[in-house]
């Protein structure tokens, strides 16, 4: 049978259910059981028509993992998925092409999920990242156009234990992130590592400050390609209060996981790169440079 492709993995109390939406209905595959519902498509935020959209990719195959309880304890083991790390790049001297297609798993905790819901949060997701997709599209050679690998979206306040707000309303972003390369690890039959080249954690919380600036976001820097697996600081996190605002963030955080660091003086001021206030759409010549070296 051919199946349109929704790729939702739902977790209810320690069961997985692996769910295939076909034209014909909803197949389901437990541990014990196959069944089938007919379920409307509309009932899984399938009413935006991806085919014909301009701005970041997306396609009627793009996975949307809708998470409930914790995950339940897979077997660690290799499941012999390759690992595309630079390393492996370097060694099989893959030219650069005219255009770049860095596939990013969006990753929604529950408390910015919570501001939406089923129907609502995936056109939201779809016009922020648009915009986001814009801000790459005044680079050259290559180009520069962003892919959603899939998107993983937390339906309650368990799946990630680490979003969950203290008493002063705050997490702590790289204790979150930390553990995020600790879920996908454990997740990595469900969500395979070779189906993303990074991940961006999209929340509502704050982060948990120890000094005077306010941090709207962390991440690796030129860790895409590089399996949660490994010791480096990988993916990002991004501070979304809703709407488009976090658009920037989210531009500058991915400018770091592709190989950027903070402008310094001599790369020119108010440049998306800045450590702060910087302009939200223009690149240095410095973070152009560096996604250059990062794409050898």
């Amino acid at each position: 049978m051919n199946y349109l492709m929704l790729g939702i993995f739902s977790i209810f109390t320690n069961i997985m259910l692996v769910v295939a939406v076909s034209m014909k209905g909803v197949h389901s595959r437990s541990k014990n059981s196959v069944m089938v519902q007919n379920i409307p498509l509309e009932i899984f935020d399938r009413t935006v028509n991806f085919s014909d959209r301009s701005g970041i990719l997306v396609g009627p195959k793009t996975p949307i993992y809708l998470l409930r309880s914790r995950l339940p304890n897979f077997n660690q083991h290799n499941t012999g998925v390759r690992k595309r790390n630079r390393r492996y790049i370097k060694e099989k001297i893959i030219p650069i092409p005219d255009i770049v297609y860095p596939e990013i798993l969006i990753i929604v905790d529950y408390h910015l999920y919570k501001n939406y819901n089923r129907r609502t949060i995936i056109p939201y997701l779809l016009s922020f990242w648009d915009q986001v997709d814009s801000i790459f599209s005044s680079l050259e050679n290559p180009k520069f156009k962003l892919s959603i690998a899939g998107i993983i979206i937390a339906q309650d306040n368990s799946v990630f234990e680490s979003f969950i707000p203290s008493k002063s309303s705050e997490i702590d972003y790289k204790d979150a992130k930390k553990n995020m390369n600790l879920w996908l690890s454990r997740a990595r039959e469900a969500i395979p590592f070779e189906s993303y080249d990074t991940y961006v954690i999209m929340t509502r919380t704050r982060n948990k400050e120890s000094g005077n600036k306010r941090i709207l976001g962390i991440s690796g820097i030129q860790t895409a390609c590089v399996t949660p697996e490994s010791n480096h600081d990988l993916g990002g996190i991004i501070f979304t209060p809703g709407g488009i605002q976090g658009t920037r963030t989210a531009g500058h955080e991915l400018g770091h996981i592709f190989g950027a660091e903070h402008d310094k003086p001599d790369c020119g001021k108010s440049y998306l790169m800045a450590t702060f206030d910087g302009n939200p759409t223009d690149w240095s010549q410095c973070s152009i440079n560096s996604f250059h070296e990062s794409l050898k």
